[in-house]
């Protein structure tokens, strides 16, 4: 969609008109309309939240399309103009310009070359404690480590679970058949009464690294502490934390994909930061977002409300 820009857009309305008005395309029209309102309706109800990146794949379809009725916008418009001859010369010329901005798999959206998130999750799991149960909700964490964990075998000593998935149908029975430690505070979690009380019942069996969310309840994270990349329900885990390391940054500058992770975490981590009042860590988060997305609408409010 960046791609199209706005005059393909407006151009687009346009072109269905034509091919709805035509009857040889009338049907084909029909067919793409009802696809397109397809995808604008999966956006709609699956993704509710704008900030959900899932919508762009709901919306896949819908953007195909604004290609293809800008594209008949166009070519009509030879027709209005008398210039018939040109068309298969500049539908020709419109196919070629397509095919010649798929991607090539070492450039956006390709991720052969990306490393800073992989880099940064493997940071996370190295520095966990030995047994520790951690306690994921960024998806894209999930994603990663996953990963790293199933594919590449890295630290089988730890407990996990993704607090995101466990509202979702038998992912808490499965985790907690395999990790019968965490069982308690999936339940409780998916009931939506967690209290620290069980997070530190759960610490007393295994050193618990929960990740920052923006779902996890005010009160509730205002009684943990920060614990290196993560956050304890107790006191006594490492409280420091490392800035991303300069190659990272200068990864995601020039890949989205990249910035988008490395920032939602800096973000989220922020929140809990200036909600708990550790004006260091949020300091350092601060630098890091000033680097990865200075112009992001959330992050100057939060750094307004944070200053307060």
């Amino acid at each position: 969609m960046e791609e199209l820009g706005e005059v393909f857009a407006l151009l687009a309305p346009a072109g269905l008109y034509f091919l709805l008005r035509r009857g040889r395309s009338r049907g084909p029209a029909l067919a793409l309309l009802v696809a397109a309102a397809g995808s604008m309706v999966a956006a709609l109800i699956g993704g509710l939240a704008p900030a959900n990146p899932d919508i762009r794949g709901y919306l896949g379809p819908a953007f195909a399309l604004v290609a293809v009725f800008s594209g008949a916008t166009i070519l009509f418009g030879l027709t209005v103009f008398r210039l018939v001859r040109l068309r298969p010369l500049v539908a020709g010329l419109l196919l070629a310009v397509a095919l010649s901005r798929f991607p090539h798999p070492n450039q956006y959206p390709g991720l052969r070359y990306s490393t800073a998130g992989d880099a940064a999750t493997g940071q996370l799991l190295a520095h966990l404690p030995p047994r520790a149960a951690l306690l994921t909700n960024h998806f894209e964490t999930a994603f990663l480590v996953g990963y790293q964990r199933l594919v590449e075998a890295r630290r089988p000593d730890v407990a996990w679970a993704h607090l995101a998935f466990v509202g979702g149908p038998g992912y808490a029975e499965r985790v907690s058949l395999a990790e019968p430690d965490l069982a308690p505070c999936l339940q409780a979690y998916r009931r939506g009464d967690s209290s620290v009380e069980l997070l530190r019942a759960l610490d007393a069996q295994r050193p618990v690294r929960i990740e920052a969310d923006v779902v996890m309840p005010l009160d509730l994270r205002r009684q943990l502490v920060p614990a290196g990349e993560l956050w304890a329900p107790s006191l006594g885990a490492e409280s420091t934390v490392d800035a991303l390391a300069p190659w990272m940054l200068a990864e995601a500058k020039s890949d989205p994909q990249a910035r988008g992770y490395l920032g939602w975490r800096s973000y989220i981590d922020a929140v809990w930061a200036c909600d708990n009042e550790d004006s260091d860590r949020a300091h350092l988060r601060f630098a890091e977002l000033e680097s990865l997305m200075p112009s992001d609408a959330r992050f100057k409010e939060l750094k307004a409300r944070c200053r307060q």
